[in-house]
C-alpha cells in the first residue's frame, strides 16, 4: 500500500473511530470493509467502481455470492466478504425485531420484516409468520423453489405446513408471505384459492389469518389492506 493509499485510509478509520459510520461516505465506508477483507489491495479504486455499479451501499449489500462474482466481477473472496457483511446486518435488523414487543402490530412493519428476511433470494420463496398478537414467535420457511406449483397446492402442502407452524408455536394470528421471482405484480388466482385454503385451514384451529403479503425487490404488497382478504 502506497503512502497516499495509506494515509487516507488512516483518515478514514480516525473519522470512524471517533464519530461512527455517519463521519464517512459510503464510498469511504465500504473502502475501510475491504481494508480488512484485503490489505494489501487498491480498495480505493475496488470501492469506487463497486459503488457506480450498484448505485448505493443497500443494493452491493443486498446481493447475493454469485451476483457479486459474475456481474460485480469480483473474486469469490471477495463477494462472500461482502455478502457476509450484508447478511450478517440483515440478521441484526430481524433480531431486534423478533425480539421487540408489539413489533409485528403494523402492516408496514410486517412488510418491512419480509423484505429484509428474503432480500437477496434469487428464487421464490414461501414464509409463514407465527404471532402471539403483535409479537413475534416463530418463522417457517413452507416452500423453496416451486412453492406454488399445481403439485404442491394439489397435494395442500403448504396448507398443512401452515396449520403445523401455528400449532407448533402456539400462535394466535399467522401471517404468509410469497417472495416473487420478477417484479411485483397483483394477487394472482392462486393466490386467492390460497388465501381462502388456508382460512378455513386455520379457522378450524381457531387461528386468525391475518394477512398474506407479495414481496419482490424492495416492494410488497398487503392482501389484507387491498380488500382481497
Amino acid at each position: 500500500m502506497g503512502n497516499d493509499n495509506k494515509a487516507r485510509l488512516d483518515d478514514i478509520r480516525r473519522r470512524f473511530a471517533e464519530v461512527g459510520v455517519e463521519a464517512i461516505s459510503p464510498r469511504e465506508t465500504l473502502e475501510l470493509l475491504l481494508a480488512y477483507a484485503s490489505p494489501r489491495g487498491d480498495n480505493y479504486a475496488m470501492s469506487q467502481a463497486l459503488l457506480r455499479k450498484y448505485g448505493s451501499l443497500k443494493s452491493l449489500f443486498s446481493a447475493t455470492v454469485s451476483q457479486l462474482r459474475y456481474a460485480g466481477g469480483l473474486s469469490e473472496y471477495h463477494a462472500v466478504f461482502l455478502s457476509l457483511v450484508g447478511q450478517v446486518g440483515r440478521q441484526i435488523f430481524l433480531e431486534d425485531m423478533e425480539l421487540r414487543p408489539d413489533a409485528f402490530a403494523e402492516t408496514a412493519h410486517v412488510g418491512r420484516y419480509f423484505l429484509e428476511l428474503v432480500r437477496g433470494q434469487p428464487r421464490q420463496t414461501f414464509y409463514e409468520l407465527c404471532l402471539n398478537g403483535g409479537d413475534f414467535l416463530a418463522c417457517y420457511p413452507l416452500a423453496d423453489g416451486g412453492a406454488l406449483s399445481e403439485e404442491m397446492e394439489a397435494r395442500g402442502e403448504i396448507i398443512r405446513r401452515a396449520a403445523e407452524g401455528a400449532l407448533e408455536s402456539a400462535a394466535n394470528a399467522v401471517v404468509l408471505c410469497r417472495r416473487l421471482s420478477g417484479g411485483l405484480s397483483a394477487p394472482s388466482a392462486s393466490d386467492r384459492v390460497m388465501v381462502a385454503q388456508v382460512r378455513a385451514a386455520l379457522d378450524t384451529l381457531r387461528v386468525n389469518f391475518r394477512d398474506y403479503f407479495l414481496v419482490a425487490d424492495d416492494d410488497f404488497v398487503s392482501l389484507r389492506e387491498t380488500g382481497v382478504m
